[in-house]
């Protein structure tokens, strides 16, 4: 469903999400007294939904469905968070891998940033209409340990900046790229010079490959999303041509890395999930080349695994014919 991106597709899958909230809660209720986290199929099913929920909420901008202020469920499905509501990796307390806390750690702060970016929608239809902010459905019904989603104010985006940055500046050594190619050949010819235009990245892991691209991700939805700040931002129309320039720089960086590691073969676990992603850094980058690439990418995911793209690749061209 989320390779369709359609909106009659897209709301229809929401729906169907919708009920992943009560159903955790539930199950936190249950677990309440108990200090361990939830067993291992617990776990294994609410981080599969939270990747699949925050994925669907970014092209809604709509809250995702499972509170990342609830802090209560996302320790006991595995992670550490301390009293400063800060993701750190738990030698002691946690059963899960540091791989695979890293990895969960990361969809947690995923979660944060879609939430930002749907508050942020929220305040400007506000601004628009002259209304106070609305309510989400799914949040007008406060499960226990609800939170209002962060004001999108500077402050609040540096954090989520900073916590990112964090996160990396930790990683496990097994989340290093194997083999790095700069500027691969193209066997098919079909490049110009004969040469990618993308790097050929290869990770050894297929939790490490499918976390590094959605890292990626989550810094350019950040980078994109940045709120205007009249205190701090540059006063002159060059400061501000120069902020442009370096922002571009960075996502058409790490747009180029999410297609890298596809290039670098992963395996269906990987490929799979970053259909979406693919959509999204596509509309970030210009080359006729590179589109082909991205195409070509899709394509693959349904020829090997049978997981349709066509409806994906058709958002895509529309997006670059129209200039988008």
């Amino acid at each position: 469903m989320f390779t369709g991106l359609r909106g009659y597709h897209l709301t229809i899958y929401c729906r169907q999400l919708s009920s992943i909230r009560p159903l955790f809660d539930s199950i936190l209720q249950i677990h309440n007294a108990a200090s361990a986290p939830f067993s291992h199929g617990i776990r294994a099913a609410f981080w599969n939904f939270a990747r699949q929920d925050y994925l669907g909420s970014y092209f809604t901008r709509s809250p995702t469905h499972l509170d990342p202020g609830n802090l209560a469920l996302w320790r006991k499905a595995g992670i550490a968070i301390n009293d400063k509501k800060e993701f750190h990796l738990s030698r002691t307390e946690s059963p899960l891998l540091r791989e695979d806390q890293t990895a969960n750690g990361l969809i947690w702060l995923n979660t944060k940033v879609i939430n930002f970016l749907a508050r942020s929608k929220q305040i400007q239809i506000a601004q628009w209409t002259g209304s106070p902010p609305a309510t989400s459905p799914e949040n007008q019904i406060k499960s226990p340990g609800y939170s209002q989603p962060p004001y999108p104010d500077t402050e609040t985006w540096l954090k989520l900046s900073f916590e990112f940055q964090t996160w990396f500046e930790n990683l496990p050594e097994t989340f290093r790229a194997s083999v790095r190619v700069e500027r691969p050949k193209d066997l098919s010819g079909s490049s110009e010079g004969g040469h990618l235009p993308f790097p050929e990245i290869f990770h050894s892991s297929t939790t490490c490959a499918a976390a590094m691209q959605h890292y990626h991700f989550g810094r350019v939805a950040l980078l994109l999303n940045r709120p205007a700040d009249v205190i701090s931002a540059p006063s002159t129309a060059f400061d501000r041509l120069q902020g442009y320039r370096e922002v571009t720089k960075e996502v058409e960086f790490r747009s180029r890395e999410i297609c890298g590691i596809a290039l670098g073969r992963p395996r269906g676990g990987v490929r799979i999930f970053m259909v979406p992603l693919l959509v999204a850094v596509g509309q970030c980058l210009e080359s006729t080349e590179e589109h082909q690439i991205i195409v070509d990418l899709l394509r693959g995911v349904e020829a090997d695994l049978g997981w349709a793209t066509g409806h994906a690749i058709q958002k895509l061209q529309t997006s670059w014919n129209s200039g988008v």
